[in-house]
């Protein structure tokens, strides 16, 4: 077997990630360059080529697992294989793993759990631009109420004004406190690396200016064919309706050409799930982790638990 460790993640791998992401059709929302590297402070992946494949390995204290499906036709065995060479470590588990890719990774004593936190919210982009019928009638009331009451303008991330929507995420993170738990912590510190090198990822963004001053912005790419995914939404609650104004003029104005938007999960937030569940997704991206020996099964951290350290 051929293997090449290239590493943890950095901006020198984007052209070899790209080229292995393209050649699938990547339906979750980590399965982006971006993604993948923003969040390497918290969970930093090793990138290995294996007989013509991309893995993703995750060495935790004592085990290692493979994130993500690997992109290429290596075996899950060949895989398992390749990552203990790497690491030094024992293969325990694939996580998130999309539903499509769950056949072609299943050998024997292997045991699968549904990863409901990480399931990621699909939908219509037609009903996030158009807001039709009952159900959406508070949101496109909020829309209303908020353009009508103050005066807002949407301007795309742009040289000009992405040091005033820095300064705004700071006051946002002021405002919920992002030190106080570590996945706002690892959330802070994989922002403030994206507003460094956000002319060399492919995303695309837009702000929204309140009476003259920046109050929201989010930020997204393609995900595949016929979807794009919305990574970051930051919006005040100073002023009401803020939240869902930046989400329809962004889908106007930057996703219209998508006929899906994944809208990323809701990690097993109470809130967070009620609200992504208040858009009514077309359907869930499903996502699953495959443990390798069901009779010891050790815990995985997640992000949220890992220690956060801001540099």
């Amino acid at each position: 077997m051929t293997i090449k460790d290239h590493g943890i993640i950095s901006m020198d791998h984007k052209n070899l990630v790209n080229s292995y992401l393209k050649r699938g059709n990547p339906t979750t929302s980590e399965q982006t360059f971006m993604s993948l590297y923003a969040w390497r402070k918290g969970r930093p992946l090793k990138v290995v080529e294996a007989d013509g494949s991309l893995l993703f390995l995750f060495k935790h204290e004592e085990y290692t697992t493979i994130f993500g499906p690997p992109h290429g036709e290596i075996k899950m065995q060949d895989a398992i294989n390749a990552a203990k060479n790497v690491t030094g470590a024992n293969v325990i588990a694939f996580e998130r793993i999309p539903e499509q890719n769950e056949p072609l990774l299943k050998i024997d004593n292997t045991h699968i759990d549904e990863d409901r936190p990480n399931a990621d919210y699909v939908y219509l982009k037609d009903d996030l631009l158009n807001l039709p019928g009952n159900r959406y009638h508070a949101k496109k009331n909020l829309v209303t109420q908020c353009v009508s009451s103050y005066d807002c303008k949407y301007e795309e991330i742009s040289k000009q004004n992405i040091i005033e929507i820095r300064d705004f995420f700071e006051r946002w993170c002021n405002d919920v406190d992002c030190g106080r738990s570590p996945g706002l912590c690892h959330e802070y510190v994989a922002l403030t690396d994206i507003f460094e090198n956000y002319w060399k990822f492919d995303l695309f963004g837009g702000a929204l200016r309140i009476d003259g001053r920046v109050e929201a912005f989010t930020m997204g790419e393609r995900l595949n064919h016929n979807t794009a995914v919305v990574h970051f939404e930051k919006a005040t609650k100073k002023f009401r309706g803020s939240y869902q104004l930046i989400n329809n003029w962004f889908v106007k104005n930057h996703l219209n050409t998508f006929e899906f938007i994944n809208r990323e999960q809701d990690m097993n937030i109470e809130g967070l799930r009620k609200a992504k569940m208040s858009y009514y997704p077309h359907h869930m991206a499903k996502k699953h982790t495959i443990y390798l020996d069901k009779s010891n099964i050790p815990p995985i951290k997640t992000l949220d638990e890992l220690r956060c350290e801001e540099e």
